[in-house]
């Protein structure tokens, strides 16, 4: 019986956990970053925050484990824990999916501002290179001038 009751107490504690910090922090920072460097610093503050949910994580498995001692035990109302097993299941894995999302989302900005900075970077040397130069006017000339310019392509 005692099992039973610290099992109801560390499900209350995970569950207050994901209400009141986890989906607070993520209905809160939503921003991508509008620069490669506060893609970056988002980044860095959601893989901490990804460590720290990684303990909730640990928390919700061992309850899992400990629910089946309990069931096994027979000291409780099965059904009753079996939904208190599921919901809990279920809210970790929601949240678990919004924690991941974000960070792949997080990702692929610091990927799209690299890339937009390598690109626009090639561009501008491109455009200083090839400012003065004049259209060629013949065929041969104009696939030279192509081949080079995809040579030099990054």
């Amino acid at each position: 019986m005692l099992a039973l009751i610290a099992f109801r107490t560390d499900t209350q504690l995970v569950v207050e956990w994901l209400e009141q910090h986890g989906d607070p922090y993520l209905t809160k920072n939503t921003s991508i970053g509008e620069t490669v460097e506060q893609a970056r610093t988002l980044q860095r503050n959601h893989s901490h925050f990804r460590q720290i949910a990684r303990n909730t994580y640990s928390n919700a498995n061992k309850l899992f484990e400990a629910s089946k001692a309990i069931l096994e035990s027979g000291v409780c109302d099965a059904e009753k824990m079996r939904a208190m097993i599921g919901d809990l299941d279920q809210r970790v894995q929601q949240f678990t999916h919004r924690v991941e999302a974000r960070f792949n989302l997080l990702n692929q900005s610091v990927l799209f501002h690299t890339h937009y900075h390598e690109i626009m970077a090639w561009y501008d040397e491109m455009e200083k290179k090839y400012a003065d130069r004049v259209v060629d006017c013949d065929v041969e000339a104009c696939e030279r001038s192509k081949e080079q310019w995809l040579y030099e392509m990054p």
